[in-house]
């Protein structure tokens, strides 16, 4: 039976209900919501990444590789957190910015040396986010420059191609994917088949330039594993 001591409370919870006040359980353990759900209206807590968070974005071309890092820097920069784009200077597409391959504006970027980005690293460390436009292309030196970021708490957004177009290694991307806390994959659409997130594999028209350029969209194309060498039958724009 129900004690009359716990009725009084029930009346009490009930009364306090119709009020808005909380009620006496959060499902059935606290008298309180836990702090997930508490919107504060102080000055919000942000993750703490004490040891640097890696996140790495990789795909074939024309996979929207650098809108999606795009969407990635704009969510780790909340709350002013101050963030920054870097691109080798292989990429002398666009001074001073990111663009994809059809030449959209992405981000404003510093252009870094392919070959001694860790002469940029005093630069770089006064940011909180550092985004690396277009990776495959920078020297080993990458890696030293990408841990030392790391070690003092920053977050780093890297994107690139994983493999050429003749399917062998790309730069350091192997490393950065191995050394990665979280992997975006993506996929293209397919230029043969035109079938939507299909495509993984980028190739070139001529076979004895299997490496990709920078930007180089009328150079190549990107085809899923079903159609991957079917291209001679076909003909297509990119």
């Amino acid at each position: 039976m129900v004690s009359e001591t716990q009725h009084e409370a029930n009346r009490t919870n009930s009364k306090r209900n119709s009020q808005g006040g909380r009620s006496t359980s959060w499902l059935g353990k606290t008298n309180e919501p836990p702090n997930w759900i508490r919107f504060n209206k102080g000055t919000p807590i942000l993750n703490n990444f004490k040891n640097g968070l890696l996140i790495v974005v990789v795909g074939p071309m024309y996979a929207t590789k650098s809108q999606t890092t795009r969407a990635m820097y704009e969510k780790y920069c909340v709350f002013n957190r101050k963030g920054v784009w870097v691109k080798p200077d292989t990429d002398n597409r666009c001074e001073g910015k990111t663009v994809t391959h059809d030449n959209r504006v992405i981000a404003n970027a510093i252009t870094v040396s392919a070959t001694t980005p860790e002469a940029a690293l005093s630069k770089l460390m006064p940011y909180d986010v550092v985004v690396f436009d277009e990776a495959q292309f920078f020297s080993e030196q990458i890696l030293s420059v990408v841990k030392s970021l790391l070690s003092s708490g920053k977050i780093v957004i890297v994107n690139g191609l994983k493999l050429t177009a003749g399917d062998s290694i790309f730069g350091s991307m192997h490393y950065l994917l191995a050394f990665a806390d979280e992997i975006i994959s993506l996929k293209a659409v397919c230029n043969i088949c035109n079938k939507i997130d299909s495509a993984t594999r980028t190739r070139a028209f001529n076979k004895n330039n299997p490496t990709v350029k920078v930007g180089g969209a009328s150079d190549y194309w990107v085809a899923c594993p079903e159609c991957d060498g079917k291209y001679e039958e076909k003909k297509f724009e990119t």
